[in-house]
C-alpha cells in the first residue's frame, strides 16, 4: 500500500522499476514493434487465411472491436504504466532523499515513460483518454473523455520536454536500459 511505502530512496527507485515493468509487459505475439508493423505497409496480418490472427486483420483494416485481444492488451499494458507514473508522481514527495539528484532523475524518467506509453496508446487507437493524476474512482476511469491525437500529442512533449534535462546522457553498464 502506497501509505506505508515511498519513504526511502531504494523504494522510490523499486517504483519507478515497476513502471519499467510494463514495458515489458506483453503477451506473445502482441508486442508493439509487430502490431506497429501490421497498422504500416511495412507486413502483412496473416496466417494461413483471413481467419488466421483476426485480431491482426482487425488492425490492419483499422476495424478494431472491443474483442480484439491484441489491442485490449496494448490498452491495459499502457494504462497499467500510466498508472503506475501517476501514483510514483503523487507520492514521490514523500521519500527521504539521500542525493537530490537521484530524485530529478527517477522523475524525469517517470515523465518520459508516461510520454511513451501516451505514443503507444496514440499511434495504435488515436483518440484516447489523457490522465496526468490517478482518479479516486474507477467509473471516473470509464466515463472519461478521449482526447484528441493533437491533446495526445501534446501531453508527450509537455512529459519529454519536462524530462530531457533531468536525464543522463549516458549511463554505466549496471544501468542499461534506463532512459539517457
Amino acid at each position: 500500500m502506497e501509505a506505508n511505502y515511498y519513504k526511502t530512496e531504494a523504494q522510490a527507485l523499486n517504483a519507478v522499476a515497476a513502471v519499467y515493468q510494463t514495458l515489458a509487459v506483453h503477451n506473445g505475439l502482441d508486442f508493439i514493434p509487430m502490431i506497429a508493423d501490421v497498422q504500416s505497409d511495412d507486413a502483412y496480418a496473416g496466417g494461413a487465411s483471413a481467419s488466421d490472427m483476426v485480431q491482426w486483420h482487425q488492425i490492419e483494416d483499422n476495424q478494431i472491436t472491443s474483442e480484439n485481444a491484441s489491442a485490449a492488451n496494448i490498452w491495459s499494458r499502457c494504462y497499467s504504466g500510466i498508472y503506475r507514473a501517476n501514483t510514483y508522481f503523487a507520492e514521490e514527495g514523500k521519500v527521504t532523499w539521500d542525493n537530490p539528484d537521484n530524485q530529478a532523475r527517477f522523475i524525469a524518467e517517470v515523465k518520459f515513460l508516461r510520454a511513451y506509453f501516451y505514443w503507444d496508446l496514440e499511434r495504435t487507437f488515436g483518440w484516447v483518454p489523457i490522465f496526468t493524476a490517478n482518479l479516486p474512482d474507477i467509473n471516473e476511469y470509464k466515463a472519461a473523455k478521449q482526447s484528441t491525437p493533437d491533446e495526445v500529442y501534446t501531453q508527450i512533449a509537455t512529459d519529454l520536454l519536462a524530462a530531457i534535462n533531468d536525464l543522463p546522457a549516458t549511463v554505466p553498464d549496471d544501468e542499461r536500459g534506463r532512459v539517457t
